[in-house]
């Protein structure tokens, strides 16, 4: 025992370091083995856990936008007021009284055009104007005249109808004369009757008293009346005789006068058919004598607007300036020859030394083209809103106008009017936006950019437009739900800011709207988000 003890007390060096060694070689090896793939581990755990084999999204929240929006658009300057203007007359230029670049006011003459041949045609049409004012004067005297004879034959036929009335009542008034006569007559003729048979027996009665007388067997005074009673019936007999003869005699005179009235009555009513006759000649000769005047009247009107007419022309040999403005430009120098082409020219735009843009006649006459004109105090911008801000744009809202050339200067136009109705190559709404240019800082032919405020609707959210997917069928955006899963959801578009989009339904202000969503997302895919950054730079 104690010789092994001793033994094993013997020192023996090289085996010990060598077995230091070893332990050494064997704790770095297991050191290695357990150290590298924890390392390995950590540099790489999407490999090795199941969440690293999620699709990780960036994600953003709608935002709620301001209640107005400002959108930026293009906008092309021009003068309120435009004008070329032309020479209406034929002549040669007399004088020149402006240049450009002048300031004109309304209505001052600019030129003068002299115009002999219009001047000779102004006399002509003059004097030929007298000359139908005379015939129409001579017409009317012949129109006055006529209808004075109308007149009295008019008064000739109611005379002639009045003589025919009296005679037709004097007729009435000898016949109605004749049958009273008549009636006379025949009671006479029965007086006579009577008085004849009363005679026949007074004598009867006379002869036999006389004859007893005679014989005594009566008083003589008897004999006496009854012979005194005989001659009274004589008498009384011949005075119905003579009664009864002066009433045939007046029946025979009344008859006269019956057909002399009826002849009268015929004459009269020839009298009427003739005054008549003449009446309808007086009239006719009114109504040609009428017509004449009118005819007169015609050319006299006809002369006269002829004469307005030249006289209009010689009118246009000043030039004035149809509004208050700036001489842009000026074609023609004095002595120049002007042929009227109202009509015929055409116009182009040109650019003038004072660097304004104004309209020159083109290729279809030039001759009468004279000076161009501008009105700058006020100038007009125009713009083409977009369809989907079109709605926005109200008559008489502001609008902020910027000038590159101008920094430094703030101009605010207002909306004056729109197209009313959208370019259908464009889908854009024309816009007139009016600037005070009183200072005459805005060139026309400028760009300008003009800054509209539009308001939203209510309710809208905005995404950035990389959210959004578009497909034949509807327009959607990937939200990510509480539980981190994808799902389409559909929404609706509004007003479109360039790296913004108003949302108008389909999401929350809360919801979670994937960014540049992947082509391979599904719906239902579980997924790991991020946040995503929301564009700084927007037109809203």
């Amino acid at each position: 025992m104690s010789e092994l003890i001793k033994e094993n007390n013997t020192p023996k060096r090289r085996p010990n370091w060598m077995g230091a060694v070893l332990a050494i070689a064997v704790v770095l090896i297991l050191f290695a083995v357990g150290l590298l793939p924890r390392l390995h581990n950590q540099q790489q755990p999407a490999y090795a856990s199941p969440e690293s084999k999620l699709t990780t999204v960036a994600v953003i929240s709608p935002r709620r936008p301001s209640s107005t929006a400002h959108i930026s658009l293009p906008g092309n300057v021009q003068a309120l007021q435009q004008t070329t203007l032309n020479a209406q007359v034929t002549g040669y230029v007399k004088s020149i009284s402006v240049d450009i670049g002048d300031k004109v006011r309304a209505g001052q003459v600019l030129a003068t055009i002299a115009t002999p041949e219009n001047q000779q045609m102004l006399v002509q049409a003059q004097a030929q104007q007298t000359q139908a004012a005379d015939g129409v004067s001579q017409a009317r005297a012949t129109l006055a005249a006529s209808q004075g004879s109308m007149q009295e034959a008019s008064a000739e036929v109611l005379k002639s109808i009045a003589a025919l009335e009296q005679a037709n009542s004097a007729v009435a008034q000898t016949q109605a004369q004749l049958v009273q006569a008549k009636q006379e007559t025949d009671e006479q003729v029965a007086q006579v009757k009577l008085a004849v048979a009363n005679l026949h027996l007074a004598k009867v009665s006379n002869d036999r008293q006389q004859k007893l007388a005679k014989e005594g067997f009566v008083a003589q005074q008897t004999a006496d009346t009854t012979q005194a009673a005989y001659e009274t019936n004589v008498a009384t007999v011949e005075s119905a005789q003579a009664a009864l003869a002066a009433s045939k005699s007046n029946i025979n005179a009344l008859q006269a006068s019956v057909l002399a009235a009826q002849q009268n009555v015929a004459a009269s009513k020839y009298g009427v058919d003739s005054s008549r006759a003449a009446l309808d000649s007086a009239k006719s000769t009114v109504a040609s004598n009428e017509a004449s005047v009118g005819e007169a009247v015609a050319n006299l009107s006809s002369t006269a607007a002829n004469t307005e007419r030249y006289a209009a022309q010689q009118g246009f040999s000043n030039i004035v300036a149809p509004f208050a403005g700036i001489v842009t430009a000026r074609y023609v120098d004095v002595g120049a020859m002007l042929t009227s082409t109202v009509g015929t020219s055409t116009n182009a735009t040109q650019s003038t030394p004072t660097g304004l843009s104004i309209s020159a006649p083109g290729s279809g006459g030039g001759s009468s083209a004279i000076f161009g004109m501008a009105s700058l105090d006020r100038i007009r911008i125009f713009v083409n809103v977009p369809q989907a801000n079109a709605a926005g744009v109200q008559i008489g809202q502001k609008a902020d106008v910027a000038i590159s050339e101008l920094p430094r200067a703030h101009f605010v136009g207002t909306v004056a009017r729109t197209s009313g109705a959208l370019d259908p190559s464009s889908r854009t709404l024309l816009t007139e936006i009016d600037v005070d240019n009183s200072q005459n800082q805005i060139h026309v032919g400028a760009f300008a950019e003009v800054n509209l405020a539009m308001p939203r609707a209510k309710g809208v959210l905005l995404v950035p437009d990389n959210a959004i997917i578009s497909n034949e069928q509807n327009t959607q955006v990937a939200e990510v739900l509480p539980d981190n899963t994808v799902h389409y959801q559909d929404v609706l578009i509004g007003r479109d800011y360039g790296q913004i989009l108003e949302i108008v339904s389909g999401v929350r202000s809360t919801s979670k709207i994937v960014i540049n969503p992947l082509e391979n997302l599904t719906e239902g895919e579980t997924v790991r988000t991020t946040q995503g950054a929301f564009p700084q730079k927007t037109k809203s």
